[in-house]
């Protein structure tokens, strides 16, 4: 077993390890809280709560997510008490919204389970969600895979990849092998986008507001070599409100694909292009997700697919090149 074999080893056992003690740390909050006491409750709020998400590096947009707020009310002994958690599982963003929603509405009477030592401590739903255990079962089957290939096949894999250039009378196999495996990626990649855009075409669309316009700016001290270089970054800020159902959504994506902050002095340009384009208080054509309305757009776009597939097909053709199955070129 080689260095980075060692490395890639340790990394996937580390995973598999935290992941275990993340479930047994579930499972045991589940128990303890079949044991609480239950008091009656109130919903007293019903609504859909925006978290913004700072950008994690200079060059990354900040992000929008969506959750449900259902906020009840409830008493124990003569302690008036209020709670936001719904259930021990853990709430992914854009994800259930209106179906918490429509369960919890406003003056609904609910069951409270709560702490008996710290009462403020409570939930609503006290079992694991549907579907949980089936998907620990999915995640920890690919984990078990993951660790059997890393530990047994990885060695045996790779040289099967080299006999296969081999057979297919490839004249540099290693460089053919690097450019296929990258461009196999990127054009995953780019099928991906290109169905996601057109699904998106085929979204409903509501009529809602730009509340937030603005150019942002945002220095990076280094560029990840080791030397300070200070560089400057712009990003178009845009946060649009709209309304499905009855609940208030708001969202940040302007096309599909990462929003990525741009570097330079004149490359502002483009992100105040973008602002002049939706300006605070301009009523938009917002597309949603009918299935999960947290999810929306406000432009059926992918940028960059094109420069994407050209990419994948530049990485395929030198492959193939490297190959020597379209001619000696090296």
């Amino acid at each position: 077993m080689h260095g980075a074999h060692l490395i890639l080893v340790a990394f996937v056992l580390a995973f598999a390890a935290m992941l275990l003690a993340a479930t047994f740390a579930k499972f045991a909050e589940v128990r303890a809280a079949s044991r609480w006491p239950q008091a009656e409750g109130v919903v007293v709020k019903s609504e859909v709560e925006a978290r913004e998400r700072p950008a994690l590096e200079a060059g990354e947009a900040a992000t929008i997510s969506s959750y449900p707020l259902v906020e009840y009310a409830y008493e124990v002994g003569k302690r008036k008490l209020r709670a936001r958690r719904i259930g021990i599982a853990e709430i992914a963003p854009n994800v259930g919204i209106e179906e918490a929603l429509a369960k919890y509405p406003v003056g609904a009477k609910v069951t409270v389970y709560y702490d008996p030592l710290d009462p403020a401590k409570a939930v609503l739903e006290r079992e694991l969600p549907a579907g949980f255990h089936r998907g620990m079962v999915i995640v920890y089957t690919a984990t078990a895979f993951v660790i059997f290939g890393v530990l047994f096949a990885f060695t045996p894999v790779v040289h099967l990849l080299g006999l296969a250039l081999v057979q297919l009378h490839a004249r540099y196999p290693l460089p053919t092998f690097v450019l296929g495996s990258f461009g196999a990626i990127a054009t995953l990649f780019a099928v991906n986008l290109q169905n996601f855009a057109r699904k998106v075409r085929a979204w409903p669309t509501v009529t809602g507001r730009i509340i937030v316009s603005k150019v942002e700016e945002a220095w990076d001290d280094s560029d990840g070599s080791g030397w300070a270089v200070r560089t400057k970054f712009f990003r178009p800020t845009v946060t649009y409100g709209y309304e499905v159902n009855g609940h208030r959504y708001q969202g940040n994506r302007i096309a599909a694909g990462r929003q990525i902050a741009v570097a330079g002095l004149v490359a502002s340009i483009g992100p105040k292009q973008i602002i002049e384009r939706y300006p605070k208080g301009k009523a938009v054509e917002v597309r949603y997700d009918p299935r999960n309305p947290a999810d929306s757009l406000l432009e059926a776009r992918v940028p960059g697919l094109t420069i994407l597939w050209i990419f994948a097909a530049a990485l395929l053709v030198g492959a193939a090149l490297f190959g020597g199955w379209l001619g000696n070129f090296v």
